[in-house]
């Protein structure tokens, strides 16, 4: 679009509005962040590693790639949008199910421990963190496919704040423990280690 100034001047000429699928400012950290999270939904859908030693790795790769181009995405207004479709609970069944072949699923954490005085520790699911931002992630990928680009971009920061971003930590720290805990095979360590 490009603006004149005669539509600058009168803001109630449409011709001068954004449309809503635009983010002028912040095209470039959304782009960022979609091609992340399409590459971590081929991830999820696609073949993965056999070995469930290079599996955890690729997942704590994607987790990686993911906080930090989230860290990314802009602060925008929400724009209403149509609501994404669900996964199907047993497509969500199927994906957590394919995420058993880690070599570990479960962990203890605190869930707030920003609290001095924080609940006791709780059990974590690396296979539920995965699936849960899967089936976040892809409600974006579906808003920005069908031309809502503010709208995906809400989304992905809205629940990256809320929701996701608290179980890629999550998972990410549990990922990372589970490796330098010396459980990696061999030829990942240290000599006398």
């Amino acid at each position: 679009m490009v603006r004149t100034p005669e539509s600058e001047a009168d803001p109630t000429n449409l011709n001068s509005m954004q449309p809503e699928h635009t983010l002028p400012d912040h095209d470039l950290a959304v782009s960022v962040f979609a091609e992340v999270a399409r590459d971590y939904r081929a991830w999820c859908e696609g073949p993965r590693a056999a070995d469930p030693f290079q599996l955890l790795r690729e997942a704590t790769r994607h987790l990686a790639r993911l906080y930090a181009a989230a860290s990314e995405l802009p602060d925008v207004e929400f724009a209403d949008h149509p609501n994404p479709p669900d996964l199907p609970k047993t497509d969500w069944d199927a994906m957590f199910k394919s995420f058993g072949a880690l070599p570990f699923n479960y962990y203890w954490e605190v869930y707030d421990p920003s609290i001095e005085d924080s609940d006791e520790p709780v059990v974590g699911d690396v296979a539920d963190d995965l699936t849960d931002m899967y089936s976040d992630l892809i409600k974006g990928l579906w808003l920005l496919d069908h031309g809502h680009t503010r709208a995906a971009a809400w989304s992905w920061k809205f629940t990256f704040d809320a929701h996701w971003g608290r179980h890629a930590v999550s998972a990410l720290r549990a990922l990372h423990c589970h490796g330098e805990s010396g459980r990696y095979p061999a030829a990942n360590r240290l000599p006398g280690h």
